[in-house]
């Protein structure tokens, strides 16, 4: 709860060890600690900041930080058995081989 704590950054910064990434991601004032810490981000948490919206944000920094991850959790969600499977069944009759095809670059 002391992540949470605005009011808290001063011993936050003095105990970087202790801190609960997920509440510090929706802490107001931890912004410049988030800096510094990119890849400990809550994304989700972050995103109910409202202190976000004063960032300037090093696009290239997150792109080669988090970018990576992202994709290959995109690539496993699209092609997930559960989900290929329920495509080819709804939209190409149970024909595997046209969906390949369709999705093949």
């Amino acid at each position: 709860m002391l992540s949470f704590n605005p009011n808290a950054i001063h011993l936050l910064e003095e105990n970087q060890d202790k801190i609960d990434w997920s509440d510090l991601s929706q802490n107001p004032n931890a912004i410049h600690l988030l800096e510094q810490n990119i890849d400990k981000i809550h994304w989700y948490w972050l995103s109910r900041n409202p202190s976000i919206f004063y960032m300037s944000y090093d696009y290239e920094k997150i792109k080669t930080t988090i970018g990576d991850h992202i994709r290959e959790q995109l690539i496993q969600s699209v092609n997930h058995p559960k989900r290929v499977s329920y495509m080819v069944d709804t939209y190409y009759n149970g024909d595997y081989a046209n969906y390949w095809d369709v999705i093949s670059f």
